[in-house]
């Protein structure tokens, strides 16, 4: 989700401590996605060793940004840097939390070849955009290829997982799933 470094930092500031900086610049160098076991790890070797210039770039450069967004401000206490949020920066925090409850994880598949075509037709109204989005992404990581826009074909076994996802999102009702077992036959399958 676009956004997440930024809501963790973010979060990360909102129940900050004296040591909020350490912790961010720990979550920089754990990398996207990584364990609480991974970040208390790289933060306990940030204390015995020096943060990577480089690291430290990248997290001045985001303090920077978020600051002249009016999003935080910071304060210096010595040798400790202090930061809070903003009213601003609640909301956009907020904002970005609401964001990624809304969001729609990316569609990742393993799928099987098979001797039968599988054409999938679907009619997702305009105000699911985000769900017929994501349908076109999981359709093309299955490997299956559009014929037209909500057509799509290929000699592939449909997941069990895509199926059991179509029917948590809802799509289900929107989806035509027909497969071909032998010349001249049609055989729908959901």
């Amino acid at each position: 989700m676009k956004g997440e470094i930024t809501l963790k930092i973010m979060e990360c500031i909102k129940n900050a401590s004296d040591e909020t900086a350490d912790a961010v610049a720990a979550f920089l160098a754990a990398g996207y996605g990584a364990s609480s076991n991974k970040l208390n790890y790289k933060l306990s070797k940030m204390r015995e060793a020096r943060i990577d210039y480089d690291e430290r770039q990248k997290f001045y450069k985001l303090i920077h940004k978020l600051e002249k967004d009016g999003l935080i401000e910071k304060s210096d206490r010595g040798k400790s840097l202090r930061l809070r949020l903003t009213s601003k920066g609640s909301e956009f925090l907020e904002f970005l939390r609401r964001k990624k409850r809304n969001y729609l994880s990316k569609p990742a598949y393993d799928s099987e070849k098979s001797d039968q075509m599988i054409i999938v037709i679907f009619d997702v109204p305009e105000d699911e955009r985000r769900k017929r989005d994501w349908l076109r992404a999981a359709l093309k990581n299955i490997g299956l290829k559009p014929v037209q826009k909500s057509v799509w074909a290929g000699k592939i076994k449909l997941p069990r997982e895509f199926l059991n996802d179509a029917e948590k999102m809802h799509i289900t009702s929107y989806l035509e799933i027909f497969e071909i077992r032998k010349a001249g036959s049609l055989i729908k399958i959901l």
